[in-house]
């Protein structure tokens, strides 16, 4: 097979003008020669990463040409058919060279330095041969590995494209191979490399994704969104991942379309191996973030259609009502079903009010308060210990936990913005709190208004306790 000679530009491209497109990016050049410069490097960027998908494209394309051309159950030869010829040349030369060195070894002297000459040539054939065969057993391990390798789609998009040529043209039989006569090494270059110092392959790291993918299913089934503390133990949960992967596990989370199709389209070449990490820690945490809020609102839609069918209860009994004759008048007006309906709804929030005061502030979440969004509640409980834990797990410092003073059967209101502490036995916040319930589970329309208007006239909800108020644990 012909050997063709191709120069591949490295994949890392001009650091300088990479590293330009990059602050670019980032917002940081100011100056109008700064935007030259930035926007030239972006530019210059974009086409060596052109270039690199050309190159990781065709060695795909080789490779499936090749595998694609072999019969089936052939095994790759130790010695490649091109090779076979130059072998034969160095063996017979060696061959001859250890004869001549063990015939001058057998007449000299021990102590001569024709012998000790000779048997230093006899060593160093010895050890050509080694090398040779050493050489030509790897050779044909990487053949094998590397056709595995495509054909089985494990190498990541991360990978140095320059690295997928070298091994796709290595295994196809496509480099100028040949054998140094001196060490019976295998040259793979004009520079002498050896298969010692070829480029690697790095690979999909599918252990790590699927503890990402398993923890982005568990966020989403506790149909809870992130406060400060969850998403500080999210980043974590990240970090110790790609740690336990190492380099090849933040590269695949990087490149490789594990979660999204297509990846997170983070170019590596333009950070560094401890900004690339960052960055992909970053952006997975946002989407996990996405996801949990995904989950909540799925299961704030699943107790709306739930509410939705006690409503719809309501309405058709009042319709049963008008058919029997129980009612004067005849079909249910406009008015009538806002009227039903809005009492309904009032009826519902006050059961998620009584949930609260009892115990249970998980149907305060995702309401308003003050005009921010409720992440987290609880009673403040004997010594602030309840309202001291929920301020650690929102991620507040510890300086706002030790300094933390309330009553316990106060009430902590965490937001996506601060914390408030309220008395829920108030009559004023105890009809905040069924505000701010009703218009997260039901929306802000003119039913919902209605709705608060029979509230304001309702007494405040208070619990109905066999046991200890729910602030005493």
């Amino acid at each position: 097979m012909a050997k063709q000679k191709t120069n591949i530009p490295s994949s890392a491209g001009d650091a300088n003008l990479i590293k330009g497109a990059k602050f670019a990016a980032q917002g940081y050049v100011g100056s109008s020669g700064g935007d030259f410069m930035a926007e030239y490097g972006m530019k210059r960027a974009q086409e060596i990463k052109a270039q690199n998908k050309a190159v990781s494209q065709a060695a795909d394309e080789r490779m499936a040409g090749f595998m694609q051309s072999m019969p089936a159950n052939v095994d790759i030869e130790k010695v490649p058919s091109f090779l076979q010829e130059e072998l034969n040349s160095v063996l017979i030369e060696s061959k001859e060279e250890y004869f001549r060195a063990a015939q001058i070894a057998a007449s000299a002297g021990p102590r001569s330095a024709q012998y000790a000459k000779a048997m230093q040539t006899m060593n160093k054939v010895q050890q050509v041969y080694q090398n040779l065969n050493n050489d030509l057993s790897k050779l044909q391990k990487t053949k094998l590995k590397t056709m595995e390798d495509f054909e089985l789609g494990s190498i990541s998009n991360g990978t140095d494209p320059s690295a997928k040529d070298f091994l796709s043209r290595l295994t196809t039989d496509e480099l100028d191979v040949h054998i140094d006569p001196a060490t019976g090494r295998l040259n793979l270059d004009e520079n002498g490399m050896t298969l010692d110092k070829i480029p690697t392959l790095n690979y999909k790291d599918h252990k790590t994704a699927g503890g990402i993918l398993e923890l982005s299913n568990t966020l989403y089934n506790q149909g809870q969104p992130l406060d400060k503390g969850r998403e500080q133990i999210v980043r974590m949960q990240i970090q110790n991942m790609l740690d336990q992967g190492g380099p090849d596990a933040v590269l695949s989370a990087a490149t490789d379309d594990h979660i999204i199709p297509g990846g997170l389209g983070i170019d590596p070449s333009q950070y560094t191996p401890t900004e690339l990490k960052q960055v992909v820690v970053d952006q997975y945490v946002k989407i996990l973030s996405d996801q949990a809020q995904s989950g909540y609102s799925a299961t704030l839609s699943e107790e709306r259609r739930k509410d939705a069918r006690t409503l719809q209860r309501s309405i058709s009994l009042a319709e049963k009502k008008k058919e029997a004759g129980l009612t004067t008048s005849g079909n249910l007006t406009d008015a009538e079903r806002r009227a039903i309906d809005a009492a309904d709804r009032a009826n519902v929030s006050q059961g998620y009010m009584e949930t609260v005061m009892s115990g249970d502030t998980s149907p305060l979440i995702g309401g308003q308060y003050a005009g921010q969004r409720i992440v987290g509640a609880s009673f403040v409980g004997a010594q602030g210990v309840n309202a001291k834990a929920a301020l650690e797990e929102a991620g507040f410092s510890s300086r706002d936990i030790r300094n933390f003073e309330a009553s316990p059967d106060e009430m902590l209101i965490i937001t996506d913005k601060s914390f408030y502490v309220v008395d829920p036995y108030n009559n004023a916040v105890n009809k905040d709190l069924n505000r701010a319930i009703i218009v997260n589970k039901f929306g802000n329309d003119a039913t919902t208004d209605a709705a608060i208007m029979e509230i304001e006239k309702a007494k405040p909800v208070l619990p109905v306790l066999t046991g200890p108020m729910p602030f005493q644990g």
